[in-house]
């Protein structure tokens, strides 16, 4: 087995690009006039009993414990025909789920490999970004920490050669006139070459300071891009803006009911109370 980087191959080509009937429709698509008709079918015998006890609980007036009775017997047949149309529904059903999950098996078990080998990679390149990045965070500081003392420095000297200026035109030798002007001429010039350089430091604490950017041959572009990322350290710090989030209301109201619902008579901040609904079995 060669141990030779895959990525070095000179045959590594661009993406290949979409081919022929790759977004053509499945080959025998399902017809929904046809299911609706098969639904009918299997429907048809239950038409009349819906129809009737549909008409039988719209009529029922209970007044009376007669007239009682004779309700929860129509509420009782509507739980019962009720229940067999949903076994219907589910026996209906069942062959398109199995398909459905058939499909989306299949189509998954096929692009698995790709997404695990795309996280591979992307593991690799973020190593590989992270070292860089680190490297050039280096060389950044380094870069601004040399500008700064090549600008101190630069202007420690200017302060000198000034006072140097102001030194020399009070000295009333010429000769020694020329030499204090001289000397301050150099510690001028000294200082402009520090500054020089000072701006080259900047300049190139700058360019380390750009984003790493990544472009193949190919035209496919791997650039960095702000992430946010968060940790909840304590939940009952969070502010009024996400405590009061609808999201957050809708997800307090299922745990607080299916609490009541196991039999929590008591919560705090949470009125709770039994009421009596009947039951029809």
């Amino acid at each position: 087995m060669s141990n030779a980087n895959p990525l070095d191959r000179d045959d590594l080509s661009a993406p290949a690009a979409a081919g022929i009937g790759h977004n053509r429709p499945p080959r025998d698509p399902l017809n929904l006039e046809t299911i609706a008709e098969e639904i009918d079918e299997v429907l048809a015998d239950l038409v009349k009993e819906v129809d009737d006890l549909v008409d039988d609980a719209d009529a029922a007036i209970v007044t009376s414990p007669a007239r009682a009775e004779k309700a929860v017997n129509v509420a009782k047949k509507l739980r019962t025909l009720i229940d067999e149309i949903e076994e219907r529904r589910k026996t209906y059903k069942r062959p398109h789920l199995e398909a459905a999950a058939a499909v989306q098996a299949r189509f998954i078990d096929f692009a698995t490999p790709l997404g695990d080998a795309r996280e591979t990679i992307m593991k690799r390149l973020n190593l590989f970004k992270a070292k860089t990045d680190e490297a050039a965070r280096q060389v950044r500081l380094a870069a601004e920490q040399e500008a700064k003392a090549k600008a101190d420095e630069a202007a420690r000297l200017e302060r000198e050669a000034e006072a140097a200026r102001v030194a020399a035109a009070a000295v009333a030798d010429k000769a020694a006139r020329a030499v204090a002007v001289a000397e301050a001429a150099a510690k001028a010039t000294e200082a402009a070459k520090l500054t020089k350089q000072s701006h080259a430091a900047s300049a190139v604490a700058e360019a380390a300071a750009a984003p790493l950017t990544v472009v193949s041959e190919y035209g496919a572009k791997m650039h960095s891009k702000a992430v946010g990322k968060y940790k909840i350290e304590d939940y009952r710090k969070l502010p009024d803006s996400v405590l009061q989030h609808k999201g957050v209301h809708s997800a307090i109201d299922k745990v607080v009911a299916q609490m009541v619902k196991a039999g929590v008579r008591d919560l705090k901040g949470v009125k709770i109370w039994e009421d009596s609904e009947g039951v029809v079995r």
